[in-house]
């Protein structure tokens, strides 16, 4: 009986050697997997970093090219405002150049039918 008893602690210290090894050899894997997901974590922080910084330069230069452009339609809206304003000028300078030309194309046709009129007179 006390052969048994000695195989029945020895059975027992054997299950608990053989958990500890099962849930050491468990907690060892575990370990290891949290160990390179920690890795994993600190490359994905380090890209999320530069992401971060690229992302920040980008909206810079976009803001300045906004701001540029801004800049650009403005002076072209004041361009085609002092443009529209010679255009309205030219085309008042105009008119008054066709009202002038229209005098003086009524002038000339009385006058040289007068001139042909008398000079035909005087031909003759």
């Amino acid at each position: 009986m006390r052969n048994m008893f000695y195989i029945f602690i020895i059975g027992i210290l054997s299950g608990i050697l053989g958990t500890n090894i099962y849930y050491h050899r468990q907690n060892r894997i575990q370990h290891e997997r949290i160990t390179e997901l920690e890795s994993e974590l600190t490359i994905r922080q380090q890209e999320l970093k530069e992401y971060n910084s690229r992302f920040a330069e980008i909206t810079t230069e976009l803001e300045n090219n906004n701001k540029r452009a801004e800049q650009f339609v403005n002076s072209m809206g004041e361009q085609l405002d002092r443009d529209l304003a010679t255009v309205k000028d030219t085309a008042g300078l105009l008119r008054i150049l066709r009202t002038q030309l229209q005098e003086l194309k009524n002038f000339y046709s009385r006058g040289n039918s007068n001139i042909i009129g008398s000079g035909n007179a005087n031909r003759e």
